[in-house]
């Protein structure tokens, strides 16, 4: 069989009034009702269309973005024309005209297929549609994992971020084919906050102190905002406030973090402020866990008590027994850990025991693989490192940059001897420190590692 390609000519193009519109069309071959389509450009002219074939055939009479169509002989090998033209019936006017020449028993051409498209969005949906298609030629597409067939598609946007859209054309005489894939973005997409905002609040007298122990937070770009129910506000993450009077104060916290999460919430507690510290011979063993950095877990300890003793057992074991207030601990993987705090007084005990759960990632509450540390603080201590991330794990040792390429420096107001480790836990390096030292670290893989004073807590140090 011989084939031809198709032959397109502009007649005539021109305007007759000075509301001039645009009478550009495309034709498309429907391969469902073996039928040519005409589509006008113009979409917003009040005017009268008409679309006539050969001079006489009038298509269609329509007002508006529509459509008309014609159905030819497969065989017929002759010259057709198809004018278009927008007219103002009132004054009897042609607004513009556009005609096309072509031969329809040709529209089957050697060329492949032509696979690209165009979509827009539109009442909640997504529509996309193929610019251009031949005789004979089959459409398949796959949207999310899901199969369509056709030349044009609406698809609802169901609040989805984004779709992954691939096409496929064959020709079915010519089994010529073509492929086309891209991602759209939805831009009416609402991220959805995948986090948990909570914050504990302690009292001494007139004295409060706010942690907060959030999870699903970004805490390096989140950005926090107290309300402390008495007109004073704060935008530290672990917050101190003196309260002037007694009474019940609604306290509340709200994150805000786009870069990650997409956390934007807000919760608020009620917080009762009495001018005396109770002490009448009790005590009480309490804490809380937070999200200081990966794989570096903060305990509160928000026990109350006339000079209390502290034991504390980490659920790892029998070397995870400690006794002291504000210790640190080195778990060698993650995953859930019954952690319990014992307090003695001269008076009474009281035993105080939660789970954590550290995930694959370092973060509270969701994973497993690797090891992680803790570290124990006071209400205090937590408080007043807010605002120098290093002093979160040793007040007497600063390190930087971090994370690193090959080299770091060390500062410390007294001689340490530091050790540094690996992600498991074994030594990769012993260092004897004072004052400023520089660590070339070049032969290090990139990684995370950790650094462990021999008095202090641990730092995490990251190598990139």
């Amino acid at each position: 069989m011989k084939c031809f390609k198709l032959i397109l000519l502009i007649l005539i193009s021109f305007s007759v009034n000075s509301k001039a519109q645009n009478c550009n069309f495309t034709q498309v071959y429907d391969d469902n009702n073996n039928r040519l389509v005409f589509y006008p450009s113009d979409s917003s002219s009040t005017f009268t269309y008409f679309f006539i074939a050969d001079g006489t055939t009038l298509l269609s009479n329509l007002t508006g973005n529509h459509s008309a169509a014609y159905n030819f002989a497969l065989n017929d090998t002759l010259e057709h024309t198809i004018c278009f033209k927008i007219v103002d019936l009132n004054s009897q006017q042609i607004i513009c005209e556009n005609c096309t020449t072509f031969i329809y028993g040709q529209w089957l051409t050697n060329e492949p297929p032509n696979c690209d498209y165009t979509f827009n969005f539109s009442n909640d949906s997504l529509f996309i549609s193929l610019n251009s298609a031949q005789l004979n030629d089959s459409a398949s597409w796959i949207i999310n994992g899901v199969s369509f067939n056709g030349s044009a598609l609406a698809l609802p946007l169901n609040n989805v971020q984004n779709f992954n859209v691939s096409v496929s054309i064959i020709n079915l005489q010519t089994n010529l084919s073509c492929t086309n894939s891209s991602i759209i973005d939805n831009p009416f997409y609402v991220p959805i906050a995948n986090c948990n905002i909570n914050f504990e609040s302690v009292s001494n007298a007139f004295q409060a102190y706010f942690i907060d122990i959030s999870t699903g937070v970004n805490i390096n770009d989140a950005a926090y905002h107290w309300d402390f129910g008495d007109g004073n506000y704060s935008s530290q993450r672990f917050v101190s406030h003196t309260y002037q009077n007694t009474g019940n104060y609604n306290v509340c916290l709200s994150i805000t973090d786009s870069t990650n999460t997409y956390c934007n919430d807000t919760i608020c507690h009620t917080l009762e402020i009495i001018d005396t510290v109770i002490n009448n011979g009790n005590c009480t063993s309490y804490f809380v866990s937070t999200q200081i950095d990966n794989y570096n877990i903060g305990i509160i300890n928000l026990s109350t008590g006339l000079n209390p003793s502290f034991s504390w057992n980490f659920g790892d074991g029998a070397q995870s027994i400690i006794n002291s207030p504000n210790p640190s601990y080195e778990y060698s993987q993650t995953g859930y850990y019954n952690i319990c705090l014992t307090i003695e007084t001269s008076n009474c005990m009281n035993v105080f025991c939660d789970f954590l759960f550290v995930d694959s990632l370092g973060n509270i509450g969701r994973g497993i693989a690797s090891g992680f540390f803790v570290n124990v603080y006071s209400p205090e201590e937590i408080i007043a490192s807010t605002n120098n991330r290093s002093n979160l794990n040793n007040s007497n040792l600063a390190i930087y940059p971090n994370p690193f390429s090959d080299v770091i420096f060390i500062e410390t107001k007294e001689r340490s001897i530091l050790l540094i480790t690996d992600i498991l836990g074994k030594i990769v390096k012993t260092i004897f420190c004072e004052n400023k030292t520089s660590i070339d670290l070049k032969e290090l893989e990139n990684g995370i590692y950790f650094i462990k004073p021999s008095i202090g807590k641990t730092i995490k140090i990251i190598k990139n």
